[in-house]
């Protein structure tokens, strides 16, 4: 799972989109982010080392388990429900 992937998995669990545009989106976030850090356009910046760094299993797989705290705290958050209460 890569940031763009985890975007899209909370996307499609949480916000009401018609699946023609959800794929439509992910396509064209699937374009960007193969083309977003082209190491003969920009070798340097901040999104270069993460596009680097994404394809480690380490980093997929953390995004992976991050998504299940991402999924309940989104879930809380849309809910209203609150520790403080």
């Amino acid at each position: 799972m890569n940031p763009i992937e985890f975007i899209f998995a909370l996307l499609e669990r949480f916000v009401p989109i018609s699946p023609t545009k959800i794929e439509q989106l992910k396509a064209e976030g699937k374009d960007w982010w193969k083309k977003m850090v082209d190491q003969n356009e920009n070798p340097t910046g901040l999104l270069v080392p993460i596009k680097k760094h994404s394809n480690e299993w380490y980093v997929q797989s953390g995004l992976a388990v991050l998504f299940i705290f991402a999924v309940k705290s989104v879930s809380n958050w849309m809910n209203g429900d609150s520790d403080e209460d």
